[in-house]
């Protein structure tokens, strides 16, 4: 039997949601045999660390308090990679994190077979339970390694794992990151989807960023449907094309393009003033063909309308071309 003795190791929790953390703790009466001269703040936290409460520990992973033994002055610990360890009481109340039944690792090892039967009728359901338990390392990375292989095979993930995306974003309630590195959160409401579309808009630095922001944001648009909105996102857009490098003349009509399918979106005319895309768009027409080919397959049927009422004397050209 292995015996701890560190005696000032740093508790590690940034994955492990107080919600899903220790149940409340039994009054002290309840407590088993404690040695004597234990600072009273040891044993409040060894309140929520009887024996069969699931814990977390930062070097050790998962595991099951097995039994203490106030003899020792030690508790027994059941770890996934280490049963049987012991763990003197005041270094167990400073490096265990206790968990409640409902938090995803507790659930795996009470029913496996009911949180695999969930993974296929209730997926949301399973993935709403990962965010609560690991907070912050709910990553899409995060949540597989939590349930694949045990709860959905490896050979299976990407399957299960593409068609549940598809079903969070549909619902509403859930957000998700477009970073990898960033965690999947709750929405309180659908509605919260376009406030969180707004703050990445705000956020994004680039034209991709902000071409990618702007698809969320229509996305969400009737959640949104404000004119104040509408006219701060027409103004952030022009100012980014008109600060784009002649150079980028594609990624300028881009954003131009993007621009006037966010306004017909939100009920409003294209632009038609000076940053317009058929005024942006090169006088001569084979300049003209060239930006075409380099612009996105998707955007070549917004160009080519706006340069058939702009432009009709090169539009022959153009189409041609």
């Amino acid at each position: 039997m292995d015996t701890e003795v560190e005696q000032n190791a740093p508790v590690e929790t940034e994955t492990v949601n107080e919600e899903a953390a220790a149940p409340s703790p039994a009054p002290a009466t309840d407590l088993p045999e404690l040695p004597l001269g234990l600072p009273p703040e040891v044993v409040e936290k060894l309140k929520a660390l009887t024996p069969e409460t699931y814990c977390l520990h930062r070097s050790w992973g998962f595991g099951q308090i097995k039994e203490w033994d106030a003899d020792s002055g030690k508790m027994i610990i059941d770890y996934t990679e280490k049963a049987g360890h012991s763990m003197q009481f005041e270094y167990a109340a400073e490096s265990l994190v206790p968990l409640s039944n409902d938090h995803i690792l507790a659930k795996k090892a009470i029913d496996l077979s009911a949180v695999q039967a969930q993974a296929e009728s209730e997926p949301l359901e399973l993935v709403r339970c990962c965010i609560i338990s690991l907070e912050n390392g709910a990553t899409s990375a995060g949540i597989q390694e939590v349930l694949s292989p045990d709860v959905v095979p490896a050979d299976k993930w990407k399957k299960w794992w593409d068609a549940t995306k598809r079903a969070l974003r549909k619902d509403g309630h859930f957000y998700l990151p477009t970073k990898k590195s960033e965690a999947l959160t709750l929405l309180d409401a659908p509605s919260a989807m376009g406030e969180k579309a707004l703050v990445d808009f705000d956020k994004a630095m680039g034209v991709k960023q902000t071409l990618t922001a702007l698809i969320q944001v229509q996305k969400f648009w009737t959640d949104i449907k404000s004119d104040e909105v509408i006219d701060k996102i027409v103004n952030v857009l022009n100012e980014a094309i008109a600060n784009s490098p002649a150079a980028k003349e594609h990624e300028l009509m881009e954003l131009a393009i993007a621009r006037d399918d966010f306004l017909d979106n939100a009920g409003r005319p294209a632009d038609a003033g000076p940053l317009a895309v058929v005024k942006l768009a090169p006088e001569d027409a084979e300049k003209m063909a060239d930006l075409l080919d380099m612009l996105p397959s998707s955007k070549h049927g917004k160009f080519l309308e706006a340069i058939k009422g702009g432009r009709p004397d090169v539009w022959p050209v153009l189409f041609l071309a």
